[in-house]
C-alpha cells in the first residue's frame, strides 16, 4: 500500500453547491443503513452514511465516519486506499459498515 505524498493535497477540493448524488439503503450485519454519495466528475466527493436508529452510538459513529471519508477523498486520498486500510475477514469482506460503504462506492464505478 504505498501512495507518493504528492497524490494527497494540503488543501481541500471545495464542492459546488448542486452536485449529483445517488441514494441507496445498504443492508449490512442484518441493519439497514441510508447511504448517500455526491459525485463529479466520474468521481466521488462526499459521502453520508445514516446508520439504523437515530440517537444511538452507531448513528454518531456513521456519521463521523462518512465526514473523515469525505475528506479524505477532498484532500486527494484514493478510494482504494481507504478500502486496502478497511479490516475484513478471511475471505476479504468488510467487517464493519465503512468497509461496506468503501466497496459500493468503488462497485459504483465513481
Amino acid at each position: 500500500m504505498s501512495m507518493s505524498s504528492a497524490a494527497i493535497s494540503s488543501s481541500r477540493f471545495r464542492l459546488p453547491n448542486r452536485r449529483e448524488s445517488t441514494v441507496e439503503d445498504l443492508y449490512f450485519n442484518g441493519e439497514r443503513y441510508h447511504l448517500s454519495y455526491s459525485t463529479l466528475g466520474g468521481k466521488v466527493w462526499e459521502v453520508f452514511i445514516s446508520g439504523p436508529r437515530a440517537g444511538t452510538d452507531l448513528y454518531a459513529i456513521c456519521c463521523t465516519a462518512a465526514t473523515l471519508v469525505s475528506l479524505a477523498l477532498q484532500h486527494g486520498v484514493p478510494l482504494s486506499t481507504m478500502r486496502e486500510a478497511a479490516l475484513r475477514d478471511q475471505e476479504g469482506n468488510p467487517v464493519e459498515i465503512v468497509g461496506a460503504v468503501l466497496d459500493v462506492l468503488s462497485a459504483s464505478g465513481a
